[in-house]
């Protein structure tokens, strides 16, 4: 597992009656500007965060980064009319989605996002699962997180995905009940 060290949310969890959530792709180290340009004009954004080490000749500092390098999240209010506006901003590429259109992300997905970096709970990147089988924990600080349940070795492992950008994250389950979904 990577040595991370989670940087702690202020944005409490999106009621359902809300607009969708999307994926904006940004280019290479721009996710900062690009949440604050949407910000300063009133767009509720969202871009997690993890703090690492860097290295320097003469220091060691903790550094924020991206948790998902090259995304930020934004709730558009009326998408047909504000799409422009959000693609004319430094450092936007455009919109995660299919040949269809921008794709929507359910709530659930990001408030588990969320509810992991809030409650510290250790993680690693894991690559995209299509497959699987979902779960839902039945307790503790994770209850009612779902995501997929995979095998670490002798470990079960649950992980929490973002469809739209094909990003997961992995943790462990020990001490949780679960239930398939």
């Amino acid at each position: 597992m990577a040595s991370q060290t989670i940087v702690s949310q202020s944005h409490p969890f999106v009621h359902a009656d809300q607009e969708p959530w999307y994926a904006v792709r940004t280019r290479p180290r721009h996710e900062k500007i690009v949440r604050h340009q949407l910000e300063t004009d009133g767009f509720h954004s969202y871009l997690p965060k993890v703090q690492q080490s860097g290295q320097w000749s003469d220091r060691r500092k903790l550094i924020d980064f991206p948790l998902f390098p090259g995304h930020v999240f934004v709730r558009i209010p009326q998408f047909p009319s504000e799409k422009t506006k959000i693609l004319r901003k430094v450092g936007v590429i455009g919109f995660v989605g299919n040949g269809r259109g921008p794709a929507l992300i359910p709530d659930a997905e990001l408030s588990g996002v969320r509810l992991l970096l809030r409650n510290r709970i250790p993680h690693a990147s894991h690559p995209y699962l299509e497959v699987g089988k979902r779960i839902r924990v039945t307790d503790g600080v994770l209850k009612g997180i779902e995501g997929i349940l995979v095998g670490l070795g002798s470990k079960k492992g649950l992980v929490v995905s973002v469809d739209a950008i094909q990003k997961s994250l992995i943790i462990q389950l020990q001490g949780y009940g679960v239930q398939m979904i």
